[in-house]
């Protein structure tokens, strides 16, 4: 069980182990998130008795996600603890959801679409890419921000749901995601949605509200003729709601 995408706030687990390999584990449950949408593998250990182990690597397979750890665990039979770094997850779930806000406001506003984002450890970025030369040459960035910014405050709300992939079909208008790239092995798909705003295919981690996502400043670099990089960061710390 994915346990971070229902209590994002989560910060320890015990749970047992029920496949092991060398240094790579898998969990009966998780709140490590294993990296993926831009969002990077939490900082994690695991913890068993006296013993601490240092999650390095995850990997989504078939059978569900596996965790490389620096050493083998030493009674791999015994329960086990997840402690992932709260203060490290919060900013990554704010990044992620604030990503999305931009992504959606992009959209709607000037065409855009997102051909790829990131979130680093001081900022994140989000490459938008314009219709024409001219959609990219007339973005007014500072009226763009002030948007985003109005966006965070007026406290949206964040909220996800499981779809079928062929429900999917039927929901393009509404949802800002192309079935086509969505792997083929993916017959559910998860959906956040914030309200008013946007909706779109994602397993990462998100606030509950925009107004947790904080203050923020937005930079802009030209990449191409119709790309801008966006460069996104928060600027004080989240309201709690």
């Amino acid at each position: 069980m994915e346990q971070y995408l229902i209590d994002p706030q989560q910060t320890q687990l015990q749970t047992t182990v029920i496949s092991s390999t060398a240094t790579t584990v898998q969990f009966a449950a998780t709140i490590i998130y294993p990296g993926g949408g831009g969002q990077p593998l939490d900082s994690a250990v695991i913890v068993q008795g006296n013993h601490r182990y240092q999650v390095l690597a995850a990997e989504r397979t078939a059978t569900g996600i596996r965790y490389t750890l620096d050493r083998p665990l030493a009674e791999p039979s015994l329960p086990v603890t997840q402690i992932i770094a709260g203060a490290v997850r919060t900013r990554n779930t704010r990044y992620h959801t604030l990503l999305h806000l931009i992504a959606g406001l992009a959209a709607r506003e000037y065409g855009c679409v997102v051909t790829s984002n990131q979130i680093l450890s001081d900022h994140a970025r989000i490459e938008l890419q314009f219709p024409t030369h001219a959609a990219k040459l007339a973005f007014p960035l500072a009226d763009f921000t002030a948007t985003v910014s109005a966006a965070i405050t007026a406290n949206h709300s964040v909220s996800a749901r499981i779809v079928d992939r062929d429900a999917l079909q039927n929901e393009q208008e509404e949802v800002r995601t192309l079935v086509s790239l969505i792997p083929a092995a993916v017959n559910q798909v998860r959906l956040v949605k914030i309200t008013g705003v946007d909706e779109e295919a994602c397993a990462g981690t998100h606030v509950a509200s925009t107004r947790q996502i904080g203050a923020i400043t937005l930079k802009a670099k030209s990449k191409g003729p119709l790309k801008l990089r966006l460069q996104a960061v928060l600027t004080d710390s989240a309201n709690a709601d």
